[in-house]
């Protein structure tokens, strides 16, 4: 099952770089929203906001999803909720990016921009205003998109983490431990 998650390119990257997806800061959060994806039929609810223009997708190979019941949910498993699906935190199999699909090409020259300039070797104050060639900013998109390319292929195992300093960690672990949650699907 194919899964979509809109985000920022520079997200998108760290995702793809390290094999994390680090979930939200809040308990309701606690994992990867996502919405399925058929090729040439999905549309998208793409966000115009300041994490957007990349959308993630991902392939979902473990059981089918399960009705959502509360706040804490079981890693490793699928969960469905009013048309999007959610996997949560903890989560290690299953779950693979297969793609990354760049919306908004201006992320694309800005990350491009970055390279060049830490390829530059530019004292920061100077990167802010370093503003490459059109055939040097050429150069680093290519290089970028190779580069994703490259860690797309074999499709990477994503999984499921805590954010730094997270506040629902001891709630998620006692719920956890918890026998009656154990017999949750």
């Amino acid at each position: 099952m194919l899964l979509a998650h809109e985000t920022s390119l520079d997200a998108a990257l760290a995702i793809l770089r390290t094999g994390r997806f680090i979930a939200g800061p809040i308990l309701g959060d606690a994992g990867l929203n996502c919405v399925p994806y058929t090729p040439g039929k999905t549309s998208l609810p793409i966000e115009k906001g300041e994490r957007s223009g990349v959308t993630l997708l991902f392939e979902w190979s473990g059981s089918p999803p399960h009705v959502s019941g509360g706040y804490v949910r079981l890693p490793n498993n699928l969960y469905a909720d009013a048309g999007r699906f959610f996997v949560p935190v903890r989560t290690n199999q299953h779950l693979t990016l297969v793609d990354l699909l760049i919306h908004d090409q201006d992320q694309l020259k800005a990350s491009a921009i970055a390279a060049a300039a830490e390829y530059s070797r530019l004292p920061s104050w100077l990167s802010r205003v370093f503003n490459p060639s059109r055939d040097a900013l050429a150069i680093h998109c290519e290089n970028l998109l190779r580069e994703i390319r490259e860690m797309l292929d074999p499709p990477p195992a994503i999984t499921i983490v805590f954010p730094e300093n997270c506040i629902y960690r001891r709630f998620v672990d006692q719920q956890r431990d918890d026998p009656q949650f154990k017999a949750q699907p």
